[in-house]
């Protein structure tokens, strides 16, 4: 928790909806940057795989 302090992460709240188009749209982003790390690309597509489950979407 410390790193993501460090790094300027902060909780903010939204809704189902709006986190769900807020982390295709990084896990996108993030698919077509060839420097992205292992760390920040599995943690947005685990958390927007839960999203997606919690929101009963999930495929």
């Amino acid at each position: 928790m410390e790193d993501e302090i460090e790094e300027g992460f902060e909780p903010v709240w939204k809704t189902l909806d709006e986190a769900i188009t807020i982390f295709e749209k990084e896990d996108a982003e993030l698919k077509n940057n060839p420097d992205r790390s292992y760390s920040g690309s599995f943690s947005t597509r685990r958390d927007l795989e839960i999203l997606k489950y919690y929101r009963g979407s999930y495929a």
